[in-house]
């Protein structure tokens, strides 16, 4: 558990892009994006972009924002967890939507 609990500090050193996707900041993660557009395929974990940190984070307009300025949704995971990744952007578009 602790290493879940300090996950957005690792990230926030050195990836300021994964570390808002992760944390749904989609202000701080256009920045990030117009500071280093590169970033957007960036892995902070091999196979992890910041489009995969952005669904697990649940935020549906930081998803949006990354799939806009070009992430590749079919690279976030190897192709068996890519389900996954689908299933969470639908499920936080419902919220947001739900929520709006």
């Amino acid at each position: 558990m602790l290493l879940v609990r300090s996950l957005p500090e690792l990230l926030s050193a050195r990836y300021p892009l994964s570390h808002a996707a992760l944390t749904g900041d989609v202000a701080a993660a256009a920045e990030a994006l117009d500071a280093a557009p590169q970033s957007l395929e960036e892995e902070a974990v091999p196979g992890f972009t910041p489009l995969f940190w952005a669904v697990l984070g649940g935020d549906a307009p930081t998803v949006q924002l990354l799939l806009a300025r070009g992430a590749q949704h079919s690279a976030v995971l190897p192709p068996r967890f890519r389900w996954q990744v689908l299933a969470g952007y639908i499920a936080s578009t419902y919220m947001s939507k739900a929520a709006g």
